[in-house]
């Protein structure tokens, strides 16, 4: 363990550090189904049960303290039940007739005996204090560090390890896990120390009071052990059962959430080899001669500085994404890496400026700036290896030529080795060594011009190709640029281009503040919560009337359970009363207690049918309740609007964390907890109905008693619920369940930047947070959980205090009297036990409220509304009139401001401007993710408001800029296009999209499992499969939001004439996000975008001739940039 820990600082001394960057790949073979011995290990631990010393390892010198002080209380606490068992006896002793025939000396020797039972009493409660409090913090406190223990064991994980053991069950199974845990080996462990204890000193006790018949009870005892051992195996393997398939429905949960908005030749596997995400099956990868596989991993990420093409933030601010690159980075140095990517001024735009929150996954961005920022979170570490995996793909072409020469700069000044993966040939030009991928092996290697000089060679062709789409755009664009109005000077036009850029709208952002302690966000919870449902339990239960059935049957078996404890009452107290009755004779006693014994055998027979019928019953209800509840809320997640998704709280980890444990709070108490209720009131009420019938005084004084043992579990409820309205725990749980969801949906990034450390930091101190919480829950507990059980010892000396007094004084017999007592004692022992109960329904009913919360919650964009217009046909006129709208996440940062914008039937519509600008929220108000703060957003002269929106969206195709797959067959996801399509359909769609070919090349062809978020295949091989997809759809609307961003140049232009194939199939209205526009240049309409407002629109001929024209400069600068 020792050697896992050491300092990275231990590791850099044993190797010698590269000093030239000189990369070498030796025959390389890669095989990217990865993971066999992934997944042997996985099948080798799956299952396995640890020792008590293994789940006790975490603890700390204070944990042990609690341990021992927790361990000490429950001992003692145990030994109490058979030292009452004892005073009991000496009750009994004392009415003897034999022994005390005087009255006064048996209420003396009563008296002894209930100021025992008040000293035992007061020795239970601190003991049981003791217990319960201790077990409850130090079972609190290792489980979080079990909690960062795991999450640390995750994120250092080989890539390969993600691949195959379904990255999104993970962050379900460490909230759902450790719930489960910390039950375990806390208040479990306490209970059990405390029984053993009862069992050995019972046994103890026996043999000294009466060995002979001691020995008799202990011939059962193995057949109770063999019991439990049984009981325990089948639990454990139902739990492991459980957690792993909820662990599936959680990675489904947590994967469409956090998709809400919903050419693999082997380049950017190169990227992988060295950053060590994979390692080669056979051949090597070198550093200065030295094979990676040598070197500590940690320090090789350090000296590389990786730029993917699907950028990866995190849910911090800005500066901080960016600090992530070097963490010791000052402030200073962090704006300085801004304004080489090209970023520093559309942050300072912010009204937080480099304090904005980004989002999930940096979903309060656009596509661009996220790459910027990715962009300065590589120049900030200053890396003597450079990797630039289509880094500028996201960027519009003014921001790509300013970061390119960022980066061309940042290249020339200090000698650093850079691998760049690009579609765009003209970015690699100046390359010094160029290498062609083909086949899974490079087939070319040269400087361009070397490459060139190769007659049919693979790069000369590529080049060609690109080309051929770029020499109509230069002709183009030269007799474009006659058209400038010779009185417009560039500089004219670049000076309102600088203030369009700088003017730029604000892209969303979060107000949330990150510095503010936890606290803060705990009353703006408690706010929320106090607006939540106060569900009751009666609600639960009538979600589970279709088991109506088992309902019965549970309820039958709690109400024979329930008549069990007071008949078991008359049957002890006529056994015991028996042996106090001298005047029968040898025989009629033997005769009246086997007659007894019997009905004890009778009894036990019954109680153990009943208990099996009532658990049966009532977990097959729970089940099926919680089951439907889980589902319930998970669909009504589904049904909300977009922005509500925006909102820290609603972050796609916090919403499967809630999920988890709320979920599992409430199946704790509809199970094993809830039905206890109901035996709880039939006990009572059979009990006091015997007890009135038998003496009606000793009835009425335990009544009297009564409100004592209320109290104590009122009290243990009531403490348990103001703990949990604190929401401290709750807050924390989901902050972190949250920053953990999305460090493994981002663990490349994690990976490259070594940002495993900072990581488990930052999940560890939100659980820490809630540190002050688990004392005061301890505590709290503790006390009540004491009060509870000594209140039963005090309440025993009370009652034989006064029955001793009545039977002296002949107003009631001692039979009566025992019989009252003993009836009364064991209806109570089921209250005994519904008081540690108690807390578990207030957890429940807490958690109910935060679910039913949810479910009651109406969207305000309902997806799955049956209600609005249904139009008999769609033209496709859209219209955008007047709008303003702000995210409402932020509302403070305006994006649009009077925006207008009129599309015809079957037109195609190119939206251009500056990233950031806002044209990517054109695409989400027409799909209605959010609506305008005002204006209208009209399809055929109906506001959308009034349409029905599953209907709406089953009209509109959306391939965005960042395709989002699902885990499954790439079949599978082409067919969501279209639900029911046939496989030839797919097929089509697939060749359509220019994806058969690659497809077919799979082993499993289109049964190909796509992973987690489409891990496995790259990002032009996404894009295809997401544009098939939307091919299927055939719909009438179709939106591409930088569709072929992803795709090399030979691919976008087959996919191209695809898409130009599918709209020239029908009359079909077309909406195009393009940052490259050369590929909208044949759009019907051009719309600028700038300052929230469309400032320009027109065909590209109408553009180019505006004087002063934004468009026209745009145009004239990618065109240079060629």
């Amino acid at each position: 363990m020792a050697d896992k820990k050491r300092d990275a600082d231990e590791y850099y001394a044993a190797i010698e550090t590269p000093t030239q960057n000189r990369l070498e790949v030796d025959f390389v073979h890669v095989d990217h189904t990865v993971g066999e011995s992934a997944s042997k290990q996985k099948s080798t631990t799956d299952g396995k049960l640890v020792s008590m010393t293994e789940l006790f390892g975490y603890a700390d010198k204070t944990d042990k303290w609690l341990i021992a002080c927790g361990t000490i209380g429950g001992l003692v606490a145990g030994v109490a039940e058979p030292i009452q068992l004892v005073l009991f006896g000496d009750v009994l002793n004392s009415f003897n007739p034999v022994e005390t025939p005087d009255p006064s000396t048996m209420r003396d020797d009563i008296n002894t005996v209930a100021l025992n039972f008040v000293f035992v009493g007061i020795a239970v409660f601190i003991a049981g204090f003791v217990q319960v409090a201790c077990w409850s913090m130090t079972a609190s406190r290792q489980a979080k560090r079990i909690r960062g223990e795991y999450v640390s064991a995750i994120i250092t994980k080989e890539i390969g390890w993600f691949d195959v053991n379904e990255p999104m069950q993970l962050a379900t199974r460490v909230a759902d896990s450790t719930v489960t845990i910390q039950e375990g080996m806390g208040s479990k462990v306490g209970d059990g120390l405390r029984f053993f204890s009862m069992g050995v000193s019972g046994v103890v006790i026996g043999f000294v009071k009466g060995w002979e018949l001691t020995l008799v009870l202990l011939v059962l005892t193995p057949f109770i052990a063999f019991a439990a051992f049984l009981s325990t195996k089948v639990l454990s393997s139902a739990t492991q059962s459980g957690i792993e398939s909820y662990g599936k429905a959680g990675a489904i949960a947590q994967e469409s959430l956090s998709n809400i908005r919903t050419v693999h030749i082997g380049k950017s596997t190169i990227v992988s080899l060295l950053e060590r995400f994979y390692d080669p099956l056979s051949g090597s990868v070198k550093v200065d001669g030295v094979d990676v596989r040598e070197l500590n991993v940690k320090w090789l990420r350090e000296q590389v500085g990786l730029v993917g093409q699907e950028p990866s933030l995190f849910a911090t601010s800005i500066m901080e994404n960016i600090r992530y690159g070097a963490p010791s980075a000052t402030d200073d140095q962090v704006i300085e890496a801004s304004k080489m990517a090209n970023a520093y001024n559309f942050i300072k735009e912010f009204p937080q400026g480099f304090a904005t929150e980004v989002g999930e996954r940096g979903t309060q961005l656009s596509g661009g700036q996220k790459q910027r920022i990715a962009i300065a979170r590589a120049i900030i570490k200053n890396p003597p290896i450079l990797l630039l995996d289509e880094a500028t793909s996201a960027l519009d072409t003014e921001s790509e030529r300013i970061v390119q020469e960022s980066l061309d700069s940042l290249l020339a000044a200090s000698k650093r080795t850079t691998i760049i993966v690009a579609h765009r040939l003209s970015t690699i030009r100046n390359a010094d060594r160029i290498a062609v991928h083909s086949g899974g092996s490079i087939v070319e290697i040269g400087s361009h011009d070397e490459l060139m000089a190769l007659s049919n060679g693979h790069y000369r062709m590529l080049v060609e190709a690109q080309n051929r789409s770029q020499n109509e755009d230069k002709k183009q664009a030269a007799e474009d640029m006659k058209l400038v109005n010779a009185e417009s000077t560039p500089s004219d036009v670049e000076q309102r281009l600088s203030v369009s850029l700088s003017k730029r709208s604000l892209s969303k952002l979060s107000l949330h503040d990150s510095s503010k302690p936890l606290e803060t966000d705990d009353e703006s919870e408690e706010g929320a919560d106090a607006l939540a449902p106060n569900v009751s339990m009666t609600r639960l239960w009538k979600l589970s009337l279709p088991e109506w059935r088992f309902l019965l049957v549970g309820s039958l078996g709690a109400v024979v359970n329930a008549s069990i404890y007071p008949v078991w009452g008359i049957l002890l107290s006529k056994m015991t009363v028996l042996f106090f009755q001298y005047q029968k004779t040898r025989h009629e006693m033997l005769k009246d207690a086997t007659y007894w014994s019997i009905g004890f055998l009778g009894l036990g027979t019954a109680f153990g049918l009943s208990i099996i019928i009532q658990n049966v019953g009532f977990a097959v209800v729970s089940q099926k309740l919680v089951s439907r509840i889980r589902l319930a809320t998970f669909s009504s997640m589904l049904r909300q609007e977009v922005g509500w998704f925006d909102l820290d709280e609603n972050a796609s980890g916090a919403l499967v964390a809630r999920l988890a444990t709320d979920s599992a709070i409430l199946q704790a108490v509809t199970s094993d907890k809830l039905n206890q209720g109901l035996v709880n009131v039939t006990t009572m009420g059979i009990g006091l109905g015997i007890s009135f019938f038998y003496s009606w005084q000793m009835t009425l004084a335990m009544l009297a008693t009564s409100p004592i043992m209320i109290f104590g579990s009122y009290m243990e409820a009531k403490q348990m619920s103001g703990a949990m309205n604190k929401k401290k725990n709750n807050a924390a749980d989901t902050a972190a369940g949250s920053l953990l969801a999305e460090a493994i949906g981002s663990i490349r990034t994690v990976a490259s930047f070594s940002m495993e450390k900072a990581v488990n930091t930052a999940y560890v101190t939100f659980l820490g947070e809630s540190k002050s919480a688990d004392i005061s829950t301890g505590i709290i507990a503790g006390v009540s959980f004491g009060f509870a059980q000594g209140a039963i010892f005090l309440n025993m000396a009370f009652l034989f205090w006064i029955g001793g007094l009545w039977v002296s004084k002949k107003i009631i017999t001692f039979e009566d009297m025992f019989m009252v007592i003993m009836v009364i004692m064991l209806s109570t022992f089921a209250v005994g036990m519904a008081a540690q109960n108690k807390t578990a329904s207030a957890k429940a009913k807490l958690a109910a409220n935060r679910v039913f919360k949810i479910i009651d919650r109406v969207p305000e964009i309902d997806s799955t509304s049956s209600t609005g217009i249904v139009l008999p046909h769609v033209n496709g006129d859209i219209e955008f009139k007047n709008l303003t709208f702000t995210y409402p996440s932020r509302p403070d940062a305006q994006i649009y401001k009077n925006y207008s914008l009129k599309i015809a039937r079957g037109q195609t519509v190119a939206l251009v401007g500056a990233s950031g600008s806002g044209k990517s929220t054109a695409i989400s108000l027409l799909e209605r993710f959010y609506d305008p703060t005002s204006g209208t957003v009209t399809l055929d002269g109906t506001n959308l408001r009034d349409l029905s929106l599953p209907w709406v969206r089953e009209r509109i195709s959306l391939v965005s800029q960042e395709p989002v797959l699902f885990a499954g067959t790439i079949a599978e996801n082409i067919a969501m296009g279209k639900p029911g399509a046939t496989r030839e359909e797919v097929m089509d769609a697939a060749r359509k999209a220019n994806a058969f070919d690659f497809i077919n090349n799979f082993p499993n062809g289109f049964d190909t499992d796509v992973g987690d978020r489409g891990a496995q295949v790259s990002g032009g091989q996404k894009q295809r499969i997401a544009i098939a997809r939307a091919i299927l759809r055939d719909p009438e609307v179709l939106l591409l939001d930088e569709a072929t961003s992803a795709l090399d140049n030979e691919s976008e232009r087959v996919v191209q004439e695809s898409l130009d194939r599918l709209l020239a199939s029908k009359q079909r209205t077309t909406i195009i996000v393009a940052h490259r526009l050369s590929t909208i240049r044949n759009a019907d309409v051009i719309a600028v975008t700038q300052d929230g407002a469309i400032v320009e629109q027109g065909t590209h001929d109408e553009l180019m001739r505006v004087p002063d024209g934004i468009y026209k400069l745009l145009v004239s600068r990618q065109m240079s940039g060629h």
